[in-house]
């Protein structure tokens, strides 16, 4: 975690001077077990790493670059013993408008999203392509203390509003430079023309997952109700 002290807080650009370098950094919120990087996600594979809480996490580059890792989960209030949980991930590139907003465009080949269902003793999860532009209506760096971890002190925050102008979690900057897969396209057709392989990055720490049954791993069958029902749009695998 990188911690700052509140002496800091004069160098904080206005919201309306701030630059692609301000946002430069992997920002997590809450605990901070989601996090952006290949610990999360590997497109390659189709693979998640489900993380020990629910969170969202972006990372920037001083140069466009983006990413986004968000983990979230909703219990069923007629069966307790049920709980459905979505996880999805996605790169490409953002721009800061001159309206101070935030417009972040996915490479559509690499977006990926997990659904799953825990009921009883039974787990059923799918993995679907997922491409879903993104906007920030708004977005400040401040300096906050996370309540999720007070003893921790003071940490650059990023504040950021959805493109309905809900809220966002605030997001604590724990990584600068940021945790990041490659800034490029992984799979699918890059900006060349040139077809990447599904298996063209993997990174060394999953490369064991080589061995898991693949239709274990990715599901083939179609399910759009969950994912409308989670809000999310999908082109299935």
């Amino acid at each position: 975690m990188l911690a700052v002290p509140l002496a800091i807080a004069a160098l904080v650009a206005p919201a309306s001077a701030l630059s692609m370098a301000d946002l430069e950094g992997t920002w997590s919120s809450g605990t901070n077990y989601v996090s952006t990087g290949g610990d999360f996600c590997n497109p390659s594979l189709s693979l998640f790493n489900v993380p020990n809480n629910t969170g969202m996490s972006y990372s920037f580059t001083a140069d466009g670059f983006f990413e986004e890792a968000q983990y979230r989960y909703k219990s069923n209030a007629s069966d307790p013993f049920c709980i459905s949980s979505v996880l999805w991930w996605q790169h490409g590139k953002y721009k800061i408008n001159d309206d101070d907003t935030i417009t972040m465009t996915p490479w559509a080949t690499d977006g990926r999203v997990q659904t799953q269902t825990r009921c009883g003793g039974t787990t059923e999860a799918q993995v679907y392509y997922y491409n879903e532009k993104g906007t920030f209506k708004s977005f400040d760096v401040q300096v906050r203390v996370n309540p999720a971890k007070p003893k921790e002190g003071a940490n650059l925050a990023l504040i950021t509003q959805a493109f309905d102008g809900a809220k966002n979690p605030p997001m604590y900057l724990i990584a600068r430079p940021p945790n990041m897969l490659p800034t490029q396209v992984l799979t699918g057709t890059n900006s060349s023309g040139s077809t990447v392989g599904r298996r063209s990055f993997i990174p060394a720490q999953v490369q064991s997952v080589e061995k898991r049954s693949k239709s274990a791993a990715m599901a083939a069958v179609a399910a759009p109700a969950a994912l409308a029902a989670a809000g999310l749009a999908a082109i299935f695998l």
